[in-house]
């Protein structure tokens, strides 16, 4: 009861227009007096949810992602994928996709892709003559990819809150990130193939180009494998690899000369505000928890699911269509401090690996970025490109039906996520 208490001040406040950090901590302030406890233990419980180690690696992702954006080290990726894979069908939306994949190897969040992108990626596809509405709907989709493939922001704190190794959760966003790249791009080649977008010609492949692009952008390109190599051989944990690839992306901004202190300080103070935002959320998302485990949600849930179906794969078709539905009003980080808690004991008593799980729980709440009404990627690509926000949502729209298909394809078949993981840190 106390429980369904704090959820309806939790969506009256949303409703209302409160930020849902806003919302989830009066929501429960509300339900702990309400059940006559002591609201002195809010602040422990806050401060031990924000105490994890693992977390700790959070803002140097950012603050990496940050770095690449403003010290210019984004234009030379894009012009190394340009090179690499510009002379197939659609051009510029692959080469847009292609960068996000790298770029998502560096940054770990979609935000970062769409507005490290958004700019770049939209301009230069304007001005070969891509559609604009076409152009920002190729952004915001490939954008998604930052969360998934590693390193990633939404799966570190997935292993925050389930207790699982940031590693092994890492390596196993990679497989599923590089389906969900293929789906997109083929979506691309099939509308440019049949002339539901106008796209120019590509420009034929040239080796010579590739291997001008490739030494001007080496040691940008470096960066996502030294992060790959440092969390699959286990040499280092997410957080060490994230100090390293901070230091690492200023290096490579002083020796493209794009380093100055003014975009240093740009980058500290965007830093700031997302990891404490995130941090927040995170403090207060572990007093909804516990909240909820005092009440025995989890439980109850899990026992209703077990005399339901003893099907695991309807169980996650259902935790699927929950997230989806959640990600039209709330960001992925909200969404986790609420479900992931639920779904524990859910994903115990049915026998689905963790680590399958926090990747289908990373790759749907995710698509929401991309959904309206409130897809934050929806906002920055038009606030970035200056594209009407109906026509990036027209756009975006496009390329749901290619996403959905990878993120079934994901869920239903586990050893895509967990193969890689097993083969590099163990079962």
């Amino acid at each position: 009861m106390i429980a369904i208490f704090m959820f309806i001040i939790l969506i009256v406040f949303v409703l209302l227009g409160a930020p849902i950090s806003m919302a989830m901590a009066i929501g429960a302030l509300a339900a702990i007096k309400y059940s006559g406890l002591d609201p002195v233990i809010i602040p422990s419980l806050i401060s031990g949810g924000m105490s994890n180690y693992t977390l700790m690696a959070i803002p140097f992702f950012i603050f990496l992602g940050n770095i690449m954006n403003s010290g210019g080290i984004t234009e030379r990726i894009f012009d190394w994928c340009e090179a690499l894979v510009g002379h197939m069908k659609g051009s510029l939306a692959q080469v847009n996709v292609v960068t996000s994949v790298v770029f998502a190897a560096i940054s770990g969040t979609a935000v970062a892709n769409a507005a490290g992108l958004g700019m770049l990626g939209v301009k230069a596809m304007r001005s070969k003559g891509y559609d604009g509405k076409f152009s920002t709907g190729v952004t915001v989709a490939a954008s998604l990819l930052g969360p998934i493939i590693p390193p990633s922001v939404v799966l570190l704190v997935f292993g925050s809150l389930s207790n699982t190794s940031p590693g092994k959760l890492f390596m196993a966003g990679l497989l599923p990130g590089l389906i969900l790249a293929a789906a997109l791009m083929a979506q691309i080649y099939f509308m440019c193939a049949t002339g539901k977008v106008q796209c120019p010609e590509p420009e034929k492949f040239s080796l010579k180009k590739l291997i001008t692009a490739t030494k001007r952008s080496i040691f940008a390109l470096l960066c996502p494998v030294l992060l790959f190599l440092g969390v699959g051989t286990g040499v280092a944990t997410a957080t060490e690899v994230g100090i390293l690839g901070c230091v690492y992306a200023i290096f490579v901004s002083i020796i493209y000369k794009t380093f100055s202190l003014k975009n240093l300080i740009d980058a500290l103070k965007k830093t700031i505000t997302s990891a404490s935002s995130i941090m927040f959320l995170t403090g207060v998302g572990s007093v909804i928890a516990w909240v909820m485990t005092k009440e025995q949600v989890p439980q109850t849930i899990t026992n209703a699911l077990v005399g339901f179906t003893s099907s695991k794969y309807v169980v996650l078709l259902i935790i699927l269509f929950i997230l989806l539905f959640l990600g039209c009003f709330m960001d992925g980080t909200s969404i986790q401090l609420v479900m992931v808690p639920v779904l524990m004991p859910i994903a115990a008593a049915f026998g689905i690996d963790m680590i399958h799980l926090g990747v289908v729980v990373a790759l749907a709440v995710t698509i929401g970025a991309s959904t309206p009404p409130v897809g934050v990627c929806l906002f920055v690509l038009s606030t970035v490109t200056g594209e009407p926000l109906e026509n990036v949502i027209a756009g975006t729209k496009t390329f749901y039906l290619p996403i959905f298909i990878a993120l079934l394809f994901v869920t239903f078949f586990p050893p895509i996520v967990t193969w890689l993981p097993n083969l590099l840190l163990g079962a």
